[in-house]
């Protein structure tokens, strides 16, 4: 399935607006390493971009944490920037980047061996994933 399908399914709201999201699809598929995700690339993909979309329309300035109230009446945000630090905290602010987190820390470290186990004392690759 397509990155537009997922968002399709997940979202009929942001599908609609194709062309902001197939400029997001875009972005994201810049940020995914398919060999990583396997079969779930499309769908990764998908999630970082309604991720993306998701930060760039609630939070124009840039606001960072994760909303913890709103109102209404005179308008009021308040966030709660105590984030787990490190590489991928920007994607608890999204329930779609914390979907692709999960995913993320599912896949974990992985090693593959390219070639025959024999390849490996004469030149063969190891991979780290």
């Amino acid at each position: 399935m397509a990155p537009a399908e997922y968002i399709e399914m997940m979202n009929p709201t942001l599908y609609s607006q194709t062309s902001t999201m197939n400029f997001y699809i875009d972005v994201a598929e810049g940020l995914i390493n398919r060999a990583y995700f396997g079969d779930l690339a499309d769908y990764a993909v998908a999630l970082r971009a309604m991720h993306n979309y998701i930060i760039d329309s609630e939070r124009p300035k840039g606001e960072a944490g994760l909303i913890t109230a709103k109102s209404e009446g005179q308008a009021s945000l308040r966030y709660w920037n105590k984030v787990e630090k490190g590489r991928y905290s920007d994607l608890q602010m999204t329930h779609y980047g914390q979907r692709l987190l999960a995913i993320i820390k599912a896949r974990g470290p992985a090693i593959s061996v390219t070639g025959d186990e024999s390849n490996l004392l004469s030149g063969g690759t190891v991979n780290v994933v």
